[in-house]
């Protein structure tokens, strides 16, 4: 796997799909995989090849288990996305928050904390069985 071009979207559709647009243009080979850090800047990956037309079109993976991105892979536009558990997301923040100002160890959190990251479990999400 050759690594062809990155670009930082910020978040954000309208970048990434502007990107996408201009490698599609730029490149003399196909594009195979496109990795977005979230479900937003792979759509806009999909709404440059809905006017490119590259055949065959990349795989397209995404970040979040948006609404929009889950329909994407529902309708075959994407291959994947990564479900972001939100609420656990939330409590281990707080859980966090509060050892930290009552001087308790982090290492009591669940989900736990390592490498100074807090760890929390992700699902895949493809139509795939």
């Amino acid at each position: 796997m050759e690594r062809l071009a990155r670009g930082v979207g910020n978040w954000m559709r309208q970048p990434s799909k502007e990107f996408m647009s201009q490698w599609l243009k730029e490149f003399d080979q196909p594009i195979e995989l496109v990795i977005s850090n979230n479900d937003e800047m792979a759509l806009g990956a999909v709404e440059a090849l809905q006017s490119e037309k590259q055949m065959p079109p990349p795989q397209i993976v995404g970040i979040d288990g948006t609404k929009e991105g889950i329909e994407a892979v529902d309708n075959g536009q994407m291959l994947g996305t990564i479900l972001a558990d939100t609420t656990a997301q939330a409590k281990g923040i707080l859980d966090l928050a509060y050892a930290t100002s009552q001087n308790r160890p982090i290492k009591e959190i669940e989900p736990k904390v390592k490498d100074q990251y807090l760890w929390i479990p992700h699902q895949i999400y493809t139509t795939e069985k």
